[in-house]
């Protein structure tokens, strides 16, 4: 299976500013799809970006997210 569900999403953490919610499942960022194999290398490549997006699965629908970190 590839995604991350989210179980929990702790009120002001960086998930809940981002717009992530419980139950939701992280599918990519930046096009990267996650997985149990590449998900953590996914996530550590982010480090220096400064605009990403993550697309997921919401209620069955996908949505997804655009940021730019300034």
């Amino acid at each position: 299976p590839s995604g991350f569900k989210l179980l929990s999403v702790k009120r002001g953490s960086l998930f809940e500013k981002l717009g992530l919610r419980r139950y939701d499942i992280l599918k990519s960022i930046n096009g990267q799809v996650l997985d149990i194999q590449s998900g953590m290398n996914t996530f550590s490549t982010l480090k220096n970006e400064t605009d990403f997006s993550l697309e997921l699965e919401r209620g069955g629908q996908p949505k997804t997210f655009k940021y730019q970190v300034i």
